[in-house]
């Protein structure tokens, strides 16, 4: 998932990392043809619209898409809003009291996981008076979009109260993040006990350590210092 500062291609290790997957899940998936379960994979084999049902490489592909697009991102999302919260201290206590939700959905506007999208466009466009062609790549700036002043009022304030509607955290229309739902979820329950458990907290800046990577924002290490709740 991740590059070295220096490097811009995929390490060795990432790329046997990558093929390891594919063998685990290839051969994870032709068990489960034989052997159905209780879980996702066996219902990815018998999903069907008609005849037209999932091929073995496309629930593959489903399933390392659920690993990079799924797990990383509520995990970066878990360390954003805990980021978030400690450099503003009155939201802090906010989120503290009962804030839960409003924490994720702020977070998730001021300091998304994903920061960019890839999308090709079908017609020629022109936004803000830039003609944009047919069948063009472009790099959607999530990050960005979601700190637009013609969107959100004051945008670089991190703030509970507001509206996070028009955030793009998720994406949009069609493509709308599927898993959407169950991150909310994850981070719900993971803030939660977190803010159950402790009363207050202080994060060691000299020591924190982020990510580099070319699309996902947050934090290989985060230390903190707890006060317990008694």
């Amino acid at each position: 998932m991740y590059r070295d500062e220096e490097a811009t291609d995929l390490p060795p290790e990432a790329l046997q990392a990558i093929g390891a997957l594919v063998g685990y899940y290839t051969e994870l998936t032709a068990e489960r043809a034989r052997e159905r379960r209780d879980d996702l994979l066996s219902g990815l084999l018998d999903a069907a619209e008609g005849d037209d049902r999932l091929t073995p490489e496309e629930i593959v592909g489903v399933l390392i898409l659920l690993v990079g697009a799924g797990i990383e991102t509520t995990m970066l999302l878990l360390g954003n809003a805990w980021h978030a919260a400690w450099k503003h201290p009155d939201e802090r206590a906010r989120t503290f009291a009962g804030r839960v939700e409003d924490w994720i959905e702020e977070t998730l506007r001021w300091d998304p996981p994903t920061q960019a999208l890839a999308r090709t466009t079908t017609e020629d466009v022109e936004p803000h008076g830039v003609k944009i062609p047919a069948d063009s790549r472009v790099l959607l700036l999530v990050g960005s979009a979601n700190r637009d002043p013609q969107v959100f009022s004051d945008p670089d304030r991190f703030d509970l109260d507001r509206d996070t509607g028009p955030s793009l955290a998720f994406g949009s229309g069609r493509h709308h993040c599927l898993d959407a739902n169950l991150g909310r979820l994850e981070a719900r329950i993971a803030l939660g006990e977190l803010v159950g458990a402790i009363a207050d907290y202080e994060i060691d800046a000299v020591a924190v350590k982020r990510v580099h990577s070319s699309n996902d924002r947050g934090f290989a290490s985060l230390p903190t210092r707890i006060t317990a709740r008694r």
